[in-house]
């Protein structure tokens, strides 16, 4: 029944904070959009062209608005900055309940990678902004979460050092 509990809670900790990571790009991209145009997807939705093609009309939309990219960089960081930040600090709740201590950072790692797949479909897939940017916004979101787990896991934040 205990290894069922942990389980279940590790369960709603992971959902927790992919669900929270979701909601930081959503409100982060709403107010960073607010500086910048939206680009209208359906343009390159509708188009029966070539992946190239479609890339070229998102780069001159990128190179008509300045801010453009770095906004949906950020936006895009927020979300695993926000789902590591949430994953420690509450799995940092759950030892005090829980015997055994899990590598936190080992599990940091996954969620990050999951946030970098999700960013490198949308950048290469539906908004298909080229292999380059796609890699500086993988990159940079990358760097957030593990901003986002040493700010966690940092010694002023958490009790017990052992994570």
């Amino acid at each position: 029944m205990q290894k069922f509990l942990r389980v279940f809670l590790w369960l709603t900790v992971v959902i927790m904070s992919f669900f929270f990571g979701g909601k930081a790009v959503e409100l982060g991209e709403r107010v960073l959009h607010g500086l910048v145009p939206p680009f209208d997807l359906s343009s390159i939705e509708m188009i029966e062209t070539a992946w190239a093609d479609k890339v070229a009309i998102i780069d001159s939309y990128i190179a008509s608005h300045w801010f453009a990219f770095p906004s949906v960089v950020l936006g895009h960081a927020l979300a695993p900055f926000i789902s590591i930040l949430i994953f420690v600090l509450l799995n940092r709740l759950l030892h005090s309940f829980l015997p055994e201590k899990p590598s936190l950072l080992r599990q940091s790692l996954i969620i990050i990678s999951v946030w970098l797949i999700i960013d490198l479909v949308m950048d290469l897939v539906f908004v298909p902004v080229g292999p380059l940017l796609a890699l500086v916004d993988a990159a940079t979101s990358f760097l957030f979460g593990i901003l986002a787990y040493y700010i966690a896991a940092s010694k002023r934040m958490i009790v017990d050092s052992n994570i």
